[in-house]
């Protein structure tokens, strides 16, 4: 069983240059081995290596599962990045744009030589 998964792996461009395929592959030719010494019963080495399957398994969905948590915080910190930038845009355009016009009226008065004005 280990030569033939061994085989297919290494026929899989995709998985041939992974290591986790590898390890297992290993493992199997170990469990093998230390079947046909006699050390473990076959049930045993079936055992084990399901059990390792398993943890693989596990650690590829949480490295999955780490690796998708980076990717959005990058996105998010990416569009606070973006927003601030924004809002400095728009802080800076309205601090440099003229105060609007008050429009005033002016009313004069003479006495004479004195004029006197009142702006409102």
């Amino acid at each position: 069983m280990a030569t033939c998964l061994d085989i297919s792996i290494k026929n899989d461009s995709r998985m041939g240059s992974a290591s986790t395929p590898k390890m297992y592959v290993l493992a199997a030719k170990l469990l093998g081995q230390k079947v046909d010494n006699g050390e473990i019963s076959d049930a045993q080495a079936r055992l084990e290596l399901q059990s390792l399957y398993v943890n693989m398994q596990r650690q590829e969905q949480a490295d999955n599962m780490a690796q998708s948590q980076a990717l959005q915080q990058s996105a998010s910190a990416y569009q606070n990045q973006q927003k601030s930038a924004q809002q400095t845009y728009i802080d800076t355009y309205n601090a440099l744009k003229p105060a609007p016009r008050v429009q005033t009226n002016t009313t004069c008065q003479t006495f004479g030589n004195t004029v006197n004005c009142q702006s409102y």
